[in-house]
């Protein structure tokens, strides 16, 4: 019995130490403002891996839950500033018809469920965003 309850605990210990954190490059992005057409800032994933959960966080310094629970002000509005895109692929959000007062740095962190050892992968990357409005 005794041998049973160590063999749990080093296996709940492995699982603990399985994190991987990863802080991708920094990438400046300069969108032009248009109704039409919109700017994926987005993390890839491989397509064998489980996307976990994806949390975007704001030049204001406010984070959303993007996925799994969707948790972003933007989400009933379906054209302009800054919405999540549920891809179940990747973690991302789109820029769309914004305004000057949406630059500023993005960050998502994305977490990944490895299909090769189930460790889990928390990624982040700074995404630099100048928005530019065109007169006409």
């Amino acid at each position: 019995m005794a041998a049973k309850i160590v063999f749990l605990l080093l296996v709940v210990i492995c699982q603990a130490l399985a994190v991987e954190e990863r802080q991708e490059p920094d990438l400046k992005v300069r969108y032009i403002s248009n109704p039409l057409i919109g700017r994926a800032l987005s993390i890839p994933k491989r397509l064998e891996d489980t996307q976990v959960n994806c949390h975007a966080t704001y030049p204001d310094g406010v984070m959303y839950e993007v996925y799994p629970n969707a948790r972003h002000p933007n989400l009933d509005k379906g054209l302009g500033m800054v919405g999540p895109s549920i891809s179940f692929k990747d973690c991302s959000i789109i820029i769309r018809n914004a305004g000057t007062e949406a630059s500023g740095t993005y960050q998502l962190m994305s977490t990944v469920r490895r299909s090769t050892d189930s460790a889990m992968v928390v990624t982040r990357q700074n995404f630099i965003v100048e928005v530019v409005v065109q007169s006409t």
